[in-house]
């Protein structure tokens, strides 16, 4: 009996959950606040950390974005542990999550405070390869290393929102693709500051997608 109790409470708060559907606004936020990001690793101006003699410039994808929004409809406090998506474009792709909870009611998440929480972890970071050690210490930087992995094009976030307790609780999950934090590499080439970020896909004449 208290399983099914624990069961139906899950279940219960799962229903509860309701991916917001995002605005151009937001969509741009999540954009910009990658490749300004990158911007300042191209520029050299990140403390701490070389600058980037390569850094390819994201745009939005869809397909991520779907991927983002079906794990953000379930609270899971894990990565999803499916890295494909349908299209097979990629090997693998990449993930970053954020919580956040507030008694406020009123109050509406702004998708650069995920980013800033993620990005902020370079105060940690010792830049270098990409070690197993870095995903089993308390510390953590790998949500920084993949939203500065050069390699990495493109980028789709969702956000879930739910209420528990009297809190009002937010989830952010953001896919990227191809997937960067892979073991023996650094997130990207240091050297020369490159100065500019550079359109790995042929085409980021559209980088907000083809609604915005």
């Amino acid at each position: 009996m208290v399983i099914r109790a624990v069961l139906f409470l899950a279940i219960l708060g799962c229903i509860q959950c309701k991916i917001l559907n995002l605005s151009c606004q937001q969509i741009r936020s999540f954009v910009d606040g990658h490749n300004n990001r990158r911007q300042q690793l191209a520029n050299g101006k990140v403390p701490g950390q070389p600058a980037a003699s390569v850094m390819k410039y994201m745009i939005w994808d869809k397909e991520l974005a779907a991927k983002a929004a079906k794990w953000a409809s379930v609270y899971r406090q894990q990565h999803n542990p499916d890295r494909s998506v349908g299209s097979g474009r990629w090997r693998s792709t990449g993930e970053n999550l954020y919580w956040y909870s507030t008694s406020d009611h009123s109050y509406k998440l702004n998708p650069d405070s995920a980013l800033k929480a993620w990005f902020d972890e370079f105060r940690d970071f010792l830049y270098g390869p990409i070690m197993r050690s870095h995903f089993s210490s308390s510390t953590q930087i790998g949500h920084y290393t993949q939203m500065a992995w050069a390699d990495t094009t493109h980028v789709g976030c969702a956000i879930s929102q739910w209420s528990n307790d009297g809190w009002n609780k937010y989830m952010v999950v953001c896919n990227y693709g191809p997937a960067g934090n892979m073991l023996g590499s650094p997130p990207y080439k240091s050297g020369r500051a490159a100065g500019y970020l550079v359109c790995g896909t042929g085409d980021c004449s559209r980088p907000y997608g083809d609604s915005c």
